[in-house]
């Protein structure tokens, strides 16, 4: 499935989550959420139930995170698509989490598009 990884991550009412992207805690710089932000901090999280990943599975996810971040597009497969709902769902407060998922889901982007 192919990906637009610009797409900024809507709330319920259709405007845009926030995202704080400071290391520095005493100036926040808030900027959109977009689908790209959001994968990329899934696939650099562990998920409690895995606690210690094998080592193929961090290089994996640490190179589709590279993927992500140097593209505004990307094609993913089955695979990658499930490994990428478990990883958000882990991470992410349900706000964000289904907002991310919903464009993952083919299914439910279609329905989504078609509302739009």
């Amino acid at each position: 499935m192919k990906l637009d990884l610009t797409l900024v991550l809507k709330n319920y009412n259709g405007k845009p989550l926030q995202d704080n992207i400071s290391t520095d805690t005493e100036k926040p710089e808030i900027v959109d959420l977009t689908l790209k932000n959001c994968l990329a901090g899934a696939l650099m999280h562990t998920p409690v139930e895995e606690r210690r990943p094998d080592a193929n599975k961090r290089i994996s996810r640490f190179m589709l995170a590279t993927e992500i971040h140097k593209n505004d597009e990307i094609e993913l497969g089955l695979d990658e698509l499930g490994d990428l709902k478990m990883l958000i769902n882990d991470r992410y407060n349900t706000p964000v989490a289904a907002a991310a998922m919903m464009l993952l889901d083919p299914a439910k982007r279609k329905k989504k598009e078609k509302k739009e």
